[in-house]
């Protein structure tokens, strides 16, 4: 399933445009409209009131591919989230050492955290560009 989050398009034909990436006047847009609210009865409303963010089904339509930069892969983000919560978490630890707030003794010496962590962030935005481009 792919997912993809509205930015304040103001209409269904602009979700459809953004995500199917059309232009307008293209024959195509009417069926992709279609399945679009079928699959997400909340946009058969106003979707200029819905909030920048707002998650929306991308359904599978024939003769037509999501744009890659249009849709969310779950567990992409899942991983990504991950990554940037370890990423905080040998931060604050590095720091509660630094600043004698740890309540155990480091088990390396700063020179070596230090250029640990310069590789763990490094690592981290290498992966995450690789993965999100």
């Amino acid at each position: 399933m792919q997912i993809a989050r509205l930015q304040n398009e103001k209409s269904v034909a602009e979700v459809v445009a953004r995500i199917y990436d059309l232009k307008p006047g293209d024959s195509r847009a009417a069926a992709a409209a279609k399945a679009l609210l079928a699959a997400n009865p909340h946009l058969s409303g106003n979707v200029a009131t819905l909030p920048a963010g707002t998650p929306v089904v991308v359904p599978a339509v024939p003769g037509l591919n999501a744009t890659s930069s249009a849709v969310a892969d779950p567990k992409r983000a899942a991983w990504m989230s991950l990554l940037d919560r370890v990423l905080d978490s040998a931060h604050q630890a590095s720091n509660a050492q630094a600043t004698g707030l740890a309540t155990t003794p480091p088990k390396t010496p700063d020179k070596q955290r230090n250029d640990a962590l310069t590789l763990l962030r490094r690592d981290i935005v290498q992966f995450k560009k690789l993965h999100t481009s």
